[in-house]
């Protein structure tokens, strides 16, 4: 995360709540958009609605039965510009 560049519209998922607190802090200042979920099902709603997608940072276990590669394969889908 050195330099100044904008990571653009970026989307968070992981359960534990102090890894999502501490990776807020981290990129919220070099973010345009942060869309943060705790589960599968809501950052499969994020993906789903949010226009643009340049980042998806996911743990891969989630609860909720859609695992972080199925949010990848669901970014790729829709924004295939993004990196995950």
């Amino acid at each position: 995360l050195d330099g100044g560049a904008s990571l653009g519209n970026v989307v968070l998922v992981d359960d534990e709540m102090d890894v999502r607190r501490a990776l807020e802090v981290l990129l919220r200042p070099r973010c345009k958009v942060l869309a943060v979920a705790a589960n599968g099902p809501d950052a499969m709603n994020l993906v789903s609605s949010m226009e643009r997608i340049d980042l998806l940072i996911s743990d891969v276990v989630l609860p909720g039965g859609l695992s972080g590669l199925d949010l990848a394969d669901a970014v790729g889908e829709r924004h295939p510009n993004a990196q995950v």
